[in-house]
């Protein structure tokens, strides 16, 4: 049996748009998190491609917002079982997600979608020519978000056609 496809997620401009709402201090309002028109691309991003979601997103990085992202996907049927590494690595999400494609031994196919361009790390010299192959392997995986509007139909098309 072929390993499911994995979609590398971010959460802010993709599952919502993009709009920090003012909070009390060491609070995270979600009232306007997980819009249902971008939960019903991403449901049918996942019904397409039978796809494991991976939070790439920087909810990872705490258990309360690890919990509210689980609540909010667990809302609409859907739901992450992994993240990325919170640590830190030259290269930033890209180098994280595929730090993951690496120690997971990802083989099957794999997708990302950010509302952010995530930029490979070219300007790390020694390992510019393996960058460089690693920076145009992710491109080819990336869809990129508008954050004013997160998930559309377009970007699902284009996340359900790699």
């Amino acid at each position: 049996m072929a390993p499911r496809p994995i979609l590398f997620m971010d959460i802010d401009g993709v599952l919502h748009p993009f709009q920090p709402a003012p909070t009390e201090v060491g609070t995270l309002s979600t009232e306007h998190c997980f819009q249902p028109d971008c939960m019903e691309q991403l449901k049918r991003i996942v019904k397409e491609t039978n796809c494991e979601i991976v939070l790439s997103s920087s909810w990872r990085c705490f258990d309360h917002s690890k919990r509210k992202a689980l609540e909010g996907l667990e809302r609409h049927g859907l739901a992450y079982d992994r993240f990325t590494t919170i640590a830190e690595l030259p290269g930033g999400r890209c180098a994280q997600i595929l730090d993951f494609v690496t120690r997971q031994a990802v083989d099957g196919n794999w997708a990302v979608v950010d509302d952010e361009s995530i930029e490979w790390m070219t300007e790390l010299e020694d390992v510019e020519k393996d960058a460089s192959m690693m920076g145009r392997l992710f491109q080819s995986r990336f869809v990129q978000t508008d954050a004013a509007t997160g998930l559309t139909a377009q970007t699902a098309d284009a996340l359900i056609a790699l």
